[in-house]
Parts: structure tokens; C-alpha cells; sequence
């Protein structure tokens, strides 16, 4: 393993594109703690750790030799042990004999996973004074390992697919002070990301190019993020499901009907098996829950929850129900968009069943309302909206809340309190 550690080594080779577009996540580097990247796959994890080898590089002068990167989906490190991690830095070392043994290196390792064990190498590059960084596409399993082996020696931070504010900075466009012709050109721009999404290879590929690439993305996540991972007994049901899911997002599920759906389809399937695999859909960043907002941990286990999907562009092109169902493709988006900021999201419902889509809920213990609708110029849906959130305002003792629309802009006052309606395209540009 050595030898193929010094091929990798040798070659010095950090994979990212020529120029890439710099992601707005503002990280601290630590000392003492690993820096771990998770997220879907090809949502920019490798070209993110790239950015950081450049800062470091450039900003803070630390020559190439102490910057090593290894990317663990390499076959030459197929098969590779946890006892065999330490000749990464023997392979180092006969590379760079003159180098001394305790200089500080950084360290980048793309999916360490693969290995098992690989948490404890960590553990004892970071006892050393090495800075280390991973990436992974598995969130209970990165986390999961880097809690139980490093006690708090870590730091980890999520990876999405390319935001709408972040597609705008990249196409160099106006983030405020848009006149008529700009407000036209967001709001075409915003149809365009709620049909394509924001994964970085897709944005400038044609559409049958983007379409297949997103299938591979899910056919990728499906095999190699569940299926070789869980080995579960039946992987067809597994396919089913997804399918499922995919037409059921920014719509409610339970367990129960889940199940008895995929029972209809003439699948042998039960709730423990279907618990665990939503379970798994969940790690590896493709789908999102949310829980009712209540007090109570068994009313959230019991009522049904909400599906988001991690990109709008996947969940538009994998399902057949939202290809032209704005409203939840909107929805979905503005969900990502909260989701960025925090974990902290529910959905309200009251007594007489009036439904606010997002409630986040902030660190000082305050809430935020925020409801989605395409658009308030039926008579019969500004009602709806206006009261459902004016029931949740009056519930959580709130005066202000938010109500996004594709296109519209205005303030409505209803006894003393004021929704403030927001174009989606405004919204969502907004970091």
C-alpha cells in the first residue's frame, strides 16, 4: 500500500476544474480539530476542499511539499486497511526525506469511509499536530465515526448543490437594485434553477446532457450509497421506493401508507424495512423530513412529515408529478434555502388544520414563519394563506412573518399583525 500511497503522492495532483466558482460557506480552520465536508455526491465536496488548499496555499504561504491530498476512490487503494493508513505518511516521508518529522501537514482525504477504521488514522495524524481534512457523502456515517473516535475533535459542515444566490454570483448578475429589465431577467433565471437545479456539472450542459447526468447522480447514490453500503435483502424495493418518494416531494408521507403503496405494487415489504431505508435516503443527503412543530417528541413521531428533495432540478426531472407543478418546486427551494441556515424547521398545522409550510425555529428561541405559494391571484388562496399564517402568528406570539410568491411584492396588514409578501426571485437571492 505504501508504493500506491507515493504513486498518488507523487503525482501531486489535487482533481477541480481550471477556475471554479468559490462556494459561500465561511469555515474557521481550527487547530486541533478535522474539518469534515459532507454532502451529496458531485455537490462540489473535492472542489470545495481545493478552495480551501488554495487559501492555504496562497493566503497563508504554506509551500506545496506540506500539502497532501488522497482521494480514496483511487483503485489503487482499493482494499485498503485501517492498519495500512499509516504508510501514508511513510510513503510522505520517502518522498520528502529532508523534510522534518513533526512539521505540521495538511492533509486532505476524500472519501475515507470507503475504509473502515479510517477515523482512528485520523484521531492520530491530528494527536501529531497534522491539520486534517475529509470529505464524505454519507451523513450519520461520517459523523457518526468522527463523534465516537475523536471525541469532539472535529468540525463538520453540509455541502449543497449550488444555492440561487450562488448561481447568480457565479453568472456575475445583479444581487439588488434591479430595475424592469433585470426583475424580468430573475424571474426567468428562477424558472430556469427550479427546472435545472444547482449541481455544478449540469448548469452548462444541454438538457439531455443535464437529464442524464442526473440520473447517473441518483443511479450513483442508489448503489453506492445503499445499496453496497446496507446490503439490503431486496434492492429492487429499494428502486421503488425512490420512485415513490420522488412524486411525493413537498407532499406529506407516513410509514404506514408508504408501505401499503409499495404493497400494492405486489412488493413483500414491512415498516421496519421501509423505516430503514428512508432512513438511509436520509444519509446520504437526497431527502429531507420535516417534523410537525410541537413540544411533544411523540406527536412529531406520530404525524405524517414532509419530503423535500436536496436539488429542485433533480426532483423536476425524476418525477412525473412535479415536472410542471411550480408551487412545490418553489417550495422545495425555499425549504433548501432555510435549510442552509439551519436544522431548526418544522411545519405548523392548527386545530382546524390550516398548514404554514416553514417554521425555523432561530438559536435565541425565536421563530420565523415563512409560507410558499406560486402565486395569492386567486381570491380563495390569498385567504388561505393569510390565514393559516395569521393562526401561527397568533399561536407562537409573532407580529411579522413571510410569505414568498414568484412574483409578487406587497405588505398585508390583518389585525395589527403584517405578512410580508416577497418575491421568490428576491427571496432567494438573498443570502
Amino acid at each position: 500500500m505504501r508504493s500506491a500511497f507515493r504513486d498518488i503522492l507523487q503525482e501531486n495532483e489535487f482533481a477541480a476544474p481550471q477556475a471554479y466558482f468559490r462556494r459561500e460557506l465561511d469555515v474557521p480552520l481550527l487547530v486541533g480539530k478535522a474539518l469534515a465536508v459532507i454532502g451529496i455526491r458531485r455537490s462540489g465536496k473535492t472542489t470545495f476542499l481545493r478552495q480551501i488548499w488554495d487559501d492555504l496555499s496562497r493566503s497563508k504561504r504554506i509551500p506545496p511539499e506540506r500539502l497532501v491530498h488522497v482521494n480514496f476512490f483511487d483503485e489503487r487503494l482499493f482494499g485498503a486497511k485501517a492498519e495500512q493508513l499509516g504508510e501514508l505518511l511513510e510513503a510522505y516521508h520517502e518522498l520528502h526525506p529532508d523534510r522534518p518529522k513533526r512539521e505540521t501537514l495538511y492533509i486532505f482525504l476524500d472519501e475515507p469511509q470507503v475504509v473502515g477504521g479510517w477515523e482512528y488514522f485520523v484521531d492520530r495524524l491530528l494527536r501529531a499536530g497534522h491539520r486534517v481534512f475529509v470529505s464524505g457523502s454519507s451523513a450519520t456515517l461520517l459523523s457518526r465515526e468522527i463523534a465516537s473516535a475523536m471525541r469532539g475533535r472535529s468540525l463538520t459542515v453540509e455541502l449543497f448543490p449550488f444555492s440561487f444566490h450562488e448561481i447568480l454570483s457565479a453568472e456575475k448578475r445583479p444581487l439588488s437594485g434591479w430595475g424592469p429589465r433585470e426583475r424580468a431577467a430573475m424571474r426567468r433565471r428562477l424558472k430556469m434553477y427550479l427546472q435545472e437545479g444547482g449541481f455544478p456539472e449540469t448548469l452548462p450542459v444541454s438538457p439531455p446532457i443535464r437529464r442524464r447526468l442526473l440520473q447517473d447522480y441518483l443511479d450513483a447514490v442508489l448503489l453506492r450509497d445503499i445499496i453496497e453500503r446496507h446490503n439490503p435483502s431486496d434492492p429492487s424495493a429499494l428502486t421503488h421506493l425512490l420512485h415513490l418518494l420522488m412524486n411525493q416531494v413537498g407532499s406529506f408521507y407516513t410509514l404506514n401508507k408508504t408501505c401499503e403503496r409499495l404493497k400494492a405494487q405486489g412488493l413483500k415489504v414491512n415498516k421496519p424495512e421501509i423505516s430503514k431505508a428512508l432512513d438511509w435516503f436520509h444519509d446520504s443527503f437526497l431527502f429531507f423530513s420535516l417534523p410537525v412543530m410541537s413540544a411533544s417528541r411523540q406527536k412529531q413521531v406520530v404525524n405524517p412529515k414532509k419530503l423535500y428533495c436536496i436539488d429542485p432540478g433533480m426532483a423536476h426531472h425524476h418525477s412525473a408529478g412535479l415536472s410542471e407543478d411550480w408551487g412545490h418546486l418553489l417550495e422545495n427551494a425555499v425549504f433548501l434555502h432555510l435549510r442552509r441556515r439551519s436544522e431548526s424547521i418544522y411545519y405548523f398545522k392548527d386545530a382546524r388544520q390550516r398548514e404554514v409550510d416553514f417554521v425555523v425555529r432561530k438559536p435565541n428561541r425565536a421563530c420565523e414563519l415563512i409560507q410558499v405559494a406560486w402565486s395569492l391571484e386567486n381570491p380563495r388562496t390569498r385567504e388561505r394563506e393569510v390565514q393559516a399564517l395569521h393562526s401561527a402568528m397568533s399561536a407562537l406570539s409573532l407580529r411579522e412573518s413571510t410569505l414568498v410568491t414568484y412574483d409578487e411584492e406587497e405588505d398585508i396588514r390583518t389585525s395589527g399583525k403584517i405578512i410580508h409578501v416577497k418575491p421568490a426571485w428576491s427571496y432567494l437571492a438573498s443570502i
